[in-house]
């Protein structure tokens, strides 16, 4: 048995040709679906599972183009990568708007509806999104509707791919070139070696700090220099937008707008009020009033705490020497030394104890425990020679389950943030031929510098828990219909379940002893550490929780309305859930990728919905004992196995016995008691 993995050097020689060859995957699968189109008799096997077979094909070969995208930026990947964008939407929308394909698929799930057995369920199931998402598309739209709606979607891909470049490209833009060290005082060592190391490779003198997010990060928490921070935050909050440096060519508030203005024409062409509608129509949440209830009790049960954070952080950097009020420049860095002051706790010392091979050779432990996993490195071609290829084995059937590529720290030309993507996934075609599914799970974390040993904050840890949660529910899926296995046809209000259930792990005494080892004594975090991390755990939770609230109603407010006001609705939204003021300046939405380059538009409260799942589910873990194997088992044969074959409740009521409740998000993040 082997894993069908990319080539990547292939697609980088072979630029020049990409597009001609997608151009023949595209070909090949139109002719795939005429021939089953013709079939007296179609079956799921004999009619959708070759024009499935060729979807995937198309796949596959995108995948790696789109990879190197993003963690591999260059002029020339970028222009055949958009290019290729843009016939590949045209290709899905003309597909989604075919009424014969869907008619054929209403005819093949006619000879399913009086079969009960396990495989026939499961395609009923994918048959039951399927035919969802044509209506969705547009699929019984007249003519000259279907054409304006295809017009929409290829531009709404132009859209989301330049918004991603304007980030990037402002993101590597900006450089601060410090002449005397003292401008860096209080960095972390490791930070003032690369950026010293970062102005000898273009031969200047001094040091070369940029944006990305482990230097940022760096300077908001430990740099004494408040004009530094101020300066650093200016430029992080002002990317891609008019407040900027490069407004003339990367701002993003007109492809803000258009975006808005086209989601909302393609939610009303689709009989939608509006765009939160058509995004709900697929999700667990069952109107938007639901929603807003929900993040608004969750609002006024947080904001007390909030507050009350607040006076005790103005007060102690009162005490620390800050004159006058808290600016959001001084957050980090005055909640860091409140962490020193009174929980003992130094990030960067703390950081020794998480070297990135412990941690990841700890994961892999729990991943053991837990759901009977082995990860073993193997050779593969990368992109990157940091990136590590793994293989995943079930310990007990002695079988290959799939791979994943580790890609975990920051560097140029690479997108910021941290993600789980595919290559493939778990699959039997129509030759009965099984293929292994294979992810990519991306981060940012800081680089080591010479021959120091990469090291983890544990926010970090957190964040490799979250991405590794996705890559599980990927992997680890035992469904083999397309459109149903993994993560495919799970609600995008539920598909955060398994990536924030696995981050709970990281506080548990037992996975800190995994996890941990000092890169110069290698000690595992004392309990005495540990307790104060735990007590960390908490430490201002109602600001974060307000953070997140913020995001969340702004996302639907501006898809509420055709055309709203960016900036306004985002100060009122502010006025209820931001503490601390937010300069004129702030452009934070023009950087937003997650809802208007990524998949979360009219869905950013889906962190905090799929958090009551998560923090549900692991309380059962707590009842019955964090490591417990047999709880492991039944959470991977449930949330972790079935993906979208059933209905999202029902999965999540077969492994917790009932539905969820709210008390368990509370209770995890120290919010309860009021």
């Amino acid at each position: 048995m082997r894993l069908l993995k990319p080539e990547f050097s292939k697609v980088l020689t072979e630029l020049n040709q990409v597009e001609k060859q997608l151009d023949e995957w595209i070909k090949t699968a139109h002719a795939r679906i005429s021939l089953s189109l013709s079939i007296k008799d179609p079956t799921y096997l004999n009619a959708l599972a070759p024009i499935e077979d060729a979807l995937d094909e198309i796949h596959r070969f995108f995948s790696p183009l789109a990879h190197l995208n993003a963690v591999k930026n260059s002029p020339e990947l970028r222009q055949v990568y958009e290019a290729c964008l843009l016939k590949l939407s045209a290709f899905n929308t003309a597909l989604a708007q075919r009424e014969d394909l869907y008619e054929l698929h209403v005819k093949v799930n006619a000879t399913l509806e009086e079969k009960t057995d396990h495989l026939s369920m499961i395609k009923k199931q994918a048959l039951k999104w399927a035919l969802r998402d044509f209506r969705l598309s547009g699929v019984h739209l007249p003519k000259a509707e279907k054409a304006k709606l295809m017009k929409i979607e290829q531009r709404l891909s132009e859209l989301a791919s330049t918004f991603s470049n304007h980030v990037l490209d402002c993101t590597d833009a900006f450089s601060f070139h410090a002449l005397k060290e003292t401008l860096l005082t209080g960095l972390p060592e490791a930070t003032r070696k690369a950026a010293k190391l970062k102005a000898e490779a273009q031969k200047k003198s001094g040091f070369l700090l940029g944006l990305d997010a482990p230097t940022y990060l760096a300077v908001m928490t430990f740099a004494e220099n408040r004009s530094l921070r101020e300066r650093f935050y200016t430029a992080y909050c002002t990317r891609a937008s008019d407040q900027g440096p490069h407004e003339a060519a990367f701002d993003n508030q007109g492809v803000m707008k258009e975006i808005l203005v086209l989601k909302a024409e393609k939610a009303q062409l689709l009989g939608f009020k509006n765009f939160v509608e058509f995004s709900l129509a697929s999700k667990m949440a069952p109107s938007s009033e639901t929603v807003h209830q929900f993040l608004e009790d969750l609002l006024l049960k947080s904001r007390s705490f909030a507050e009350k954070e607040k006076r005790e952080l103005q007060s102690f950097a009162k005490k620390q020497g800050l004159g006058g009020n808290l600016k959001p420049w001084d957050v980090a860095y005055y909640s860091e030394r409140y962490q020193q002051e009174y929980f003992n706790l130094d990030q960067e010392k703390l950081r020794k104890f998480f070297p990135v091979s412990q941690v990841l050779s700890g994961l892999f432990e729990l991943i053991r425990q837990l759901f009977g996993v082995i990860l073993v490195q193997t050779e593969a071609e990368t992109w990157d020679p940091s990136v590590i290829f793994y293989e995943l084995h079930d310990l007990e059937k002695h079988s290959l389950l799939g791979g994943v590529y580790l890609d975990l720290f920051a560097r140029e030309k690479k997108r910021s943030g941290a993600w789980m993507d595919d290559f493939c996934g778990r699959v039997r075609n129509s030759r009965f031929a099984l293929q292994y599914p294979i992810a990519f799970l991306t981060c940012n974390f800081e680089p080591s510098v010479g021959s120091a040993l990469s090291t983890l904050t544990h926010d970090d840890v957190l964040t490799l828990f979250h991405e590794f949660g996705h890559g599980l529910q990927h992997l680890l899926t035992r469904i083999e219909v397309p459109g149903v296995n993994g993560i495919n046809g799970i609600p995008w209000d539920a598909v955060e379940l398994p990536s924030q259930f696995l981050e709970n792990f990281a506080w548990e005494s037992e996975v800190i002893a995994m996890i941990s080892s000092h890169v110069d004594t290698s000690e595992k975090l004392p309990q005495a550490i540990f307790q104060q991390l735990l007590k960390l755990k908490h430490f201002q939770a109602g600001l974060h929780m307000l953070r997140q609230l913020e995001f969340a109603l702004f996302d639907l407010g501006i898809h509420e309305t055709p055309s709203p006001d960016i900036q306004n609705l985002l100060n009122a939204i502010r006025s209820q859930t931001a503490l601390i003021p937010v300069p004129k300046f702030n452009r934070f939405q023009h950087s937003f990728s997650h809802i208007f380059a990524g998949g979360y538009a009219a869905g950013y409260y889906s962190y905090k919905w799929a958090e009551v799942l998560s923090c549900d589910a692991y309380e059962r873990f707590k009842e019955e004992g964090v490591l417990n194997a047999e709880t492991g088992k039944q959470f991977r044969e449930t949330i972790l196995a079935l993906g979208g074959s059933q209905e999202a409740m029902d999965i999540f009521k077969a492994f917790r016995g009932r539905e969820p409740t709210v008390d368990a998000l509370l209770k995890s993040s120290g919010l309860s008691g009021v």
